[in-house]
């Protein structure tokens, strides 16, 4: 159907090793499919600040207890819990977790999973580097397309 398939999501982390392992121990997968991933890493102080306004607009914090279960969304499952400090130092240690997380994959799987800063968008050879991990060799690359900017 399609040649490609991408998404992305933070939501999709936890099943990224139980992924790697199904098509490493399945061969029909293997001849089939050519299995990647790549991780975008922004600067911490500029995801703190993006998840705090996420948070407030969004009226709901996933990393801390609410103590009312009412207040709770699916998303609360998707984070994992801090407790006994601010909001602030909480998105901290979940970026700390985070990524050590990610470089702990990236260290054992690395023909499979490749962390890239995400600064690597913004430039020709940087977008390069991505496309040549996944499969893609001398790709037309545009550049410089913002569509967010939080």
């Amino acid at each position: 159907l399609f040649d490609v398939i991408f998404d992305a999501g933070i939501y999709y982390f936890p099943y990224v090793i139980p992924l790697i392992n199904s098509w490493k121990t399945h061969q029909y997968a293997q001849d089939r499919f050519d299995l990647r991933f790549i991780c975008l890493k922004r600067d911490r102080a500029e995801v703190v600040k993006s998840f705090l306004r996420k948070f407030e607009l969004q009226n709901n914090n996933p990393l801390q207890n609410h103590g009312n279960p009412d207040l709770a969304t699916e998303w609360d499952l998707c984070f994992p819990k801090y407790s006994g400090c601010s909001l602030e130092e909480a998105i901290g240690h979940f970026y700390d977790d985070y990524y050590r997380a990610v470089e702990s994959i990236e260290k054992e799987y690395k023909d499979i999973f490749k962390l890239f800063d995400v600064e690597h968008l913004n430039s020709e050879e940087g977008v390069g580097k991505i496309l040549n991990f996944v499969g893609y060799e001398d790709p037309k690359i545009i550049t410089q397309i913002r569509k967010r900017q939080h």
